[in-house]
């Protein structure tokens, strides 16, 4: 297939299966999450290579980036969309298993494997909210004091103190809903 190589994490979820559809149509993907994909989704991207693992699985995960490295000979993009959220103001062991963890997990996969660029799925969240008159934008500070956002927060410290060694690109996605 012509395009990029690219791997989806969370490919099963709410954005990652809207963003494995879309881009299984130009590009070859490889679609890793903990669950199953629907038989929907499958039929919609019929030559996606899935992967149902945990990226907090550390070993797991390095074999499905070395596996998809060794079939296509390089991945362009790792599109790390996996996340964990609850409607809730405690913090959860799964955040920070999930959010930063695993986080951590797909940049060293992504370094280990030499991906090319690797994008992550922040959130508004990682942000307080900007004062009345003023916009949070991309140089305001992730800090936060709900534990999703304080985890997203976290996702992104860990990436920004690797970009001198990977391609990074942090997107702060707005509100989703289904």
């Amino acid at each position: 297939m012509p395009g990029r190589v690219i791997v989806i994490t969370g490919a099963a979820g709410f954005l990652g299966s809207a963003a494995t559809v879309a881009l299984a149509r130009s590009h070859t993907v490889i679609a890793i999450d903990r669950r199953d994909p629907s038989l929907q989704l499958r039929h919609a991207a019929p030559d996606v290579r899935w992967h149902r693992l945990d990226i907090a699985d550390r070993e797991a995960l390095r074999g499905a980036f070395r596996r998809a490295r060794a079939d296509h000979g390089h991945i362009d993009v790792v599109l790390h969309l996996a996340a964990y959220y609850h409607f809730g103001s405690d913090w959860r062991p799964e955040y920070e298993r999930t959010n930063v963890r695993g986080t951590t997990f797909v940049l060293e996969a992504s370094r280990e494997t030499a991906v090319d660029r690797l994008i992550f799925a922040s959130s508004i969240a990682a942000t307080r909210p900007a004062p009345v008159g003023q916009f949070v934008d991309e140089s305001t500070p992730a800090a936060c004091d709900t534990p999703y956002g304080r985890s997203k927060a976290l996702g992104e410290q860990i990436l920004q103190a690797a970009a001198q060694q990977q391609a990074v690109v942090i997107l702060r996605i707005g509100g989703v809903f289904s």
